[in-house]
């Protein structure tokens, strides 16, 4: 799942990769968008993103590079990586 939403997001031109976590004893998997320099880079690319996905977009930062996430219901936290 996480995989193919992932090449999904990368096809219409966003920069997505592949997070694992584990989260209460159980291992998942986030897709997220980004690493982007700033803000306003990430703003856009989430204006964007919020085209095509249902539900809202935020970004954060992390690591010093900005990221675009939704909430874990959504489909950007997949139980399976493929």
């Amino acid at each position: 799942m996480a995989e193919k939403e992932a090449s999904r997001l990368s096809s219409a031109g966003m920069s997505a990769f592949v997070e694992d976590a584990v989260i209460a004893g159980e291992n998942w998997y986030r897709v997220r968008v980004g690493r982007y320099a700033s803000s306003k880079e990430a703003k856009e690319a989430a204006d964007q993103l919020a085209k095509s996905v249902d539900g809202q977009i935020w970004v954060a930062k992390a690591g010093g590079r900005y990221i675009l996430f939704r909430s874990c219901a959504q489909l950007l936290h997949c139980p399976a990586r493929k």
